[in-house]
Parts: C-alpha cells; sequence; structure tokens
C-alpha cells in the first residue's frame, strides 16, 4: 500500500529472525543503549553544521555514536527504531528519544518523519560511514537545504547504505481510487484535488465530479462529498482507512495559491481544513487520520516559516474553534499542529516580528494561539538578557502577561529570574497597570525588585499600584523596613503605600514618631509631609498635634524643626486653637529664642496671605 523500502520488505523481516548471541541483553539495557545513541546523532547533526565534510571531528563524532549502540550489535541483531513527528521510538513501543530530550530542543527527525520515513533498522557491523550519510541526510533536509525535486526518501535511495535500511509510506491513495483517478500518479492526485480545493469550479474541480460521479456517498469524505454537489454534512460520514484523504497534501508551488485564497476572505478552510477534519473525527487513530493531522501541520508551519502571518493566523484561529470536537477523544490531534508551530527556533522568530512589525496586535494573537510555556519560555529568554536590544520590551511584556497565569507562573518565580535585573526593570517598566492585581507572579516579580537592594528597581516597585500591600503579613516584611530607608523619596512613598492600604499601622506608627523624638532626624520636607498624613487620616489627629505644641520638650531649639512644621500645618487648616497656642508661645519666656522668631514669621505670612 504505498510502502518503500531501501530493499525488499521480506529482507527486513528475515533480518528480524536473525539469531542473536548467547549473551541476551535485557529490554532496558537495549532501551538504554539506543537512547544513548540517538542522543549522539544530535551532536553528529551540530558537528556537520560546523565543519566541512571530511573533517576529522566529524569521523570522531559518527565512530563515537557507532560505539554508544555497539553493545546491542554486538549480540547479534539488528536494532529497529520507528519514527513518528515527536518520538523515536523501540521495537517495543517505548520512547527512546523525543525533542524534549535533545541538547538542542530540536527535534531533527521530524522533517524526515514529515517525508515519510517510518522505520530505520542498523544491521550488526554498522558503518559509520554509512550513518554520517544517513546524517547528512537529515542535516540537509533539516535545515532546508535540498532541492524542491528532493526529499528524504530519495536521497536515501541515492545513498544505497549496506548497514542501514529504512521503511517509508509516500503520500498515496489506494488501488481502487487510483483506478477512479483514471490510472493517475499519486502526485497528480495529489495537485488535483488541492487545485480544485482552491478554485471549485476549475478543471480540476470539474475533473473530481465527473471521475466520482458515480462512487457511493458512505466512501467519500466531506471535502470529496461537498466536490460531487451533495449538500452540507453536520456530522462525519463513515470513511475508511482507504478514501481520498491520503491525496490531501500540499505541495511547495501551491502554498503561493492557498495563501492568495486565503487572504481573498474566501472559504477554503471549510473546504479544506474541514475535509481533513472531517478524516481525523471519523477515525482518529486510522493512518488517514494521521496523514490528514501532518498535512494541516504542514501546511501551518509552512506559513509561518514563509512569514504568511496573516493566513497562519487565520489557520489557528480555525484550528482554535475546533478543539472541542476531540473533548473526549484520548488524544487531541490538533494539539500536535500547535506543538509544531511553537518549536523554540520558530518562536523566537516570531517574538522578533512582533517587535518589528508596524501592526502588533495580529501577531501578538497569534503568539498567544501557540502553546503558553513555549512562547512564555522564549519571551523570559529575550527579556532576560541584558545584551540584546529590544525595540519594543513592552509588546514582549504585554505577551508574557497574556501568556502566564498560575499554571505556569513558577517559571516567572523561580530565582534565575527574579535575580535578574535586567529582566525586572523591563518588565516593572513595561507591565500594565490594570493587571497588577490578577497576575499570579505580580507579588514575587515585587518584592523581588525592592529585594534587590537596587534604588532604580525599588523605586519602580514602589511607583506600582500593587494592591498586594493590603495582605499584613506582605506589607510587615516587605514595606515595614522601607519606613528607615536612606532615601527620603522611598521613606515617602512606603508612608503613602501604608496610608493607602494600612492606614491603621500608619498612625500607630506616625504617632510613635511624634512622641518619641526621633521625627526632629528627618528633613524639614519629610516632616511636614509626615505631619500632613497624619493629621489628614484622622479628625482627632489635629487635636493630638497641637497639644504636642503644648509638649515642655518641644520650647527648645532639640525639637525646633518638628514644631515649626507642626505650627505651619496647623495655620495652614485654618485652626483657631492653634493659632492661639502660637501666638502665646510667640510671647513665652519658656520658648527658645529661634524658635519665638519662627512662630511671630510664621504668624506674619499667614495673615499676609489672608489668614483670619
Amino acid at each position: 500500500m504505498g510502502v518503500l523500502s531501501s530493499q525488499d520488505e521480506s529482507d527486513l523481516l528475515d533480518e528480524a529472525d536473525e539469531p542473536t548471541s548467547e549473551h541476551e541483553l535485557s529490554e532496558e539495557r537495549i532501551h538504554t543503549c539506543v537512547s544513548k545513541f540517538f542522543g549522539m546523532l544530535d551532536r553528529v547533526v551540530t558537528v556537520l553544521r560546523v565543519y566541512p565534510r571530511h573533517h576529522p571531528v566529524i569521523d570522531s563524532v559518527t565512530q563515537q555514536a557507532v560505539n554508544r549502540l555497539q553493545e546491542v550489535l554486538d549480540a547479534g541483531r539488528p536494532v529497529t527504531v520507528e519514527l513518528t513527528p515527536s518520538q523515536v521510538l523501540s521495537e517495543w513501543g517505548e520512547e527512546v528519544f523525543s525533542r524534549e530530550m535533545s541538547e538542542s530542543e530540536r527535534f531533527i527527525w521530524y522533517k524526515p518523519n514529515s517525508d515519510g520515513l517510518r522505520f530505520l533498522t542498523f544491521r550488526p557491523g554498522l558503518d559509520a560511514a554509512d550513518l554520517q550519510q544517513l546524517m547528512q541526510v537529515v542535516t540537509a533536509i533539516d535545515s532546508g537545504e535540498v532541492g524542491s525535486d528532493d526529499d528524504t526518501i530519495t536521497l536515501l535511495w541515492e545513498k544505497q547504505l549496506d548497514t542501514i535500511a529504512y521503511r517509508s509510506v509516500d503520500t498515496f491513495v489506494d488501488s481502487e481510487t487510483i483506478e477512479e483517478f483514471n490510472q493517475r500518479t499519486s502526485k497528480e492526485v495529489v495537485d488535483m484535488v488541492v487545485e480544485a480545493a482552491i478554485e471549485p469550479d476549475g478543471e480540476s474541480g470539474q475533473e473530481i465530479d465527473r471521475i466520482f460521479e458515480h462512487v457511493g456517498i458512505d466512501c467519500l469524505d466531506w471535502f470529496t462529498a461537498e466536490r460531487v454537489g451533495q449538500s452540507f454534512l453536520t456530522k462525519p460520514i463513515a470513511a475508511s482507512e482507504d478514501d481520498l484523504a491520503f491525496a490531501l497534501s500540499v505541495t511547495e508551488n501551491l502554498v503561493g495559491s492557498l495563501y492568495t485564497e486565503w487572504h481573498s476572505g474566501s472559504l477554503l478552510e471549510f473546504r479544506f481544513i474541514e475535509a481533513l477534519l472531517s478524516v481525523i473525527r471519523t477515525s482518529p487513530t486510522s493512518l488517514a487520520a494521521e496523514h490528514a493531522r501532518m498535512v494541516i501541520e504542514k501546511m501551518t508551519v509552512e506559513m509561518l516559516d514563509k512569514e504568511m502571518y496573516a493566513a497562519a493566523l487565520h489557520v489557528l484561529r480555525l484550528l482554535q474553534t475546533r478543539t472541542e470536537m476531540f473533548e473526549r477523544a484520548d488524544e487531541n490531534p490538533i494539539e500536535a499542529v500547535f506543538a509544531s508551530a511553537s518549536e523554540p527556533e520558530r518562536v523566537e522568530g516570531l517574538l522578533w516580528q512582533l517587535q518589528k512589525s508596524d501592526s502588533p496586535e495580529p501577531m501578538r494573537e497569534l503568539l498567544t494561539l501557540l502553546d503558553a510555556d513555549a512562547v512564555q519560555r522564549r519571551t523570559l529568554a529575550m527579556l532576560s538578557s541584558d545584551d540584546t536590544e529590544l525595540a519594543h520590551p513592552e509588546r514582549l511584556i504585554e505577551l508574557l502577561v497574556e501568556v502566564t497565569d498560575e499554571s505556569n507562573a513558577d517559571a516567572i518565580r523561580a530565582d534565575e529570574h527574579l535575580a535578574n535585573e535586567p529582566f525586572l526593570e523591563r518588565l516593572l517598566d513595561c507591565i500594565p497597570p490594570e493587571r497588577l492585581a490578577d497576575w499570579a507572579p505580580a507579588q514575587k516579580v515585587v518584592v523581588a525588585a525592592i529585594a534587590t537592594g537596587k534604588l532604580a528597581l525599588q523605586r519602580k516597585a514602589l511607583e506600582l499600584d500593587f494592591v498586594g500591600w493590603a495582605d499584613m503579613t506582605l506589607a510587615r516584611s516587605t514595606l515595614f523596613p522601607l519606613i528607615d530607608h536612606h532615601e527620603q523619596d522611598i521613606r515617602t512613598r512606603t508612608y503613602e503605600l501604608l496610608g493607602q492600604y494600612q492606614p491603621q499601622v500608619l498612625q500607630e506608627r506616625l504617632r510613635r514618631l511624634l512622641e518619641g523624638g526621633e521625627l526632629g532626624k528627618k528633613p524639614m520636607g519629610e516632616i511636614r509631609f509626615l505631619m500632613q498624613t497624619f493629621v489628614e487620616a484622622h479628625p482627632s489627629h489635629l487635636d493630638e498635634l497641637r497639644n504636642q505644641l503644648d509638649t515642655r520638650g518641644w520650647f527648645g531649639e532639640a525639637n525646633a524643626k518638628c514644631a515649626k512644621a507642626a505650627a505651619r500645618i496647623l495655620l495652614e487648616k485654618g485652626d483657631a486653637k492653634a493659632r492661639a497656642t502660637i501666638e502665646a508661645l510667640s510671647n513665652s519666656l519658656l520658648t527658645a529664642p529661634g524658635l519665638k522668631d519662627a512662630y511671630k514669621r510664621l504668624l506674619q505670612s499667614h495673615a499676609a496671605n489672608g489668614g483670619a
């Protein structure tokens, strides 16, 4: 059924039955060796990209990879693995390698798998030269350094490797459907179906109408049913694995047409994406469903990589609304599309585009549709680098806030970010004020900025209107120590915040300052601010401040600053009792001469400004 192999398939089956040595290895040991082998192949790709071909470093690293598998091969048995879009599986179906296990956080086998590569077999006597040629193909495919007519299967066939075998599934329709298509090749069928999706009334669409004129409707998926003039179907038809789904693939030469159709605002997505989704819904675990999902994935990431962002956004919106179709399924195939679109390098490219764009909102929406954790990781990395010049950090901050909730807030709460001053500074500068109250990491960020001891960060943190200060425990541990800060502006802002969120605590603190004599040690401007704050907190505080003027300790020079500040505030408040008290003190023998003169000047100034 369209299966290709580097040799006759029966030979591969014969190899699997070859006798092993008397030293049988356990599954666990084989799993470990194979996992290390594929980890080493990641390094082979790295050196292939860095060093010219035939460099001794490449030979050395390739041989080290062979050595990782030697124990299994020496036991006399071949090693066969299965490739999926995101994993390498052992012959027992267990994961031996994945993108998460890669040192470069890339799954180099994804594109070869997309080309149809499904199984690799490494034979006893594995030759380092064969392995190097295999990895040259994988590297070229992964980096896009091949011609438009080449793919993984074609390049491997040309290599004619002796110690490595492979099996692949090509894009195809089954033999009966091929017959209905008048013996057309698979590629011809692919192009005809896709062109019909783009232009339903065109030549290809009319040809499909003719071909399927006498085919039973129960054999067709939604897309094909629409093509033969049937009415819209509200639920998927029971399609077999051998239906037209295998023909729904996109070749590079058609991407431009697809983009034009999407951009024009017509309903291509309902003629094409919905066709693929109907195949997946009909038989989620079938090969047809896997193929349909891979087609959607390929289309989406290709549009992103070709910077067709408007079209990609349109597709991702559509897929987002269709996720509910798979809520009760064991697996949601659409998640794989979003995961592929969210690969680190792709996300980083989109983040740079977000900063460059003259209309950033569509790009921001596109990023919010991707995997939130992946977007968060790359955004954090970009914001945390003091070597990176950002054109619009505020756009990254807005996005970071959008993709971070309680489920992934710990990433921001991690010490590596909370101790990173460039990150904290950018975040405090740009965080939307309206999100401070409900953003999960907000408290940790504000507290961390104050804890750095850096004046610039402390000032930025205190300027935020952070409602978390209403929590007594948080205020006591973070705000209270700042009351005695060596910088006046920080002390002043701390008092303002306490007055707003912890008024009772502030009042008690000010009362102790007034009564304890510590207030006189502060600058005059700060003394007036604190007294003003105290008086405005409660009507009875005016009496307390007036009575303080009669305190014996306030008659001398020691508390002259406090006495003058209190007198000025009381006169500005228009307190008649305070005016009488100040007049008496300005003529009292008990009042220090300098303070008496100050009282008289205040009274004269107050009268000149219209005071009674």
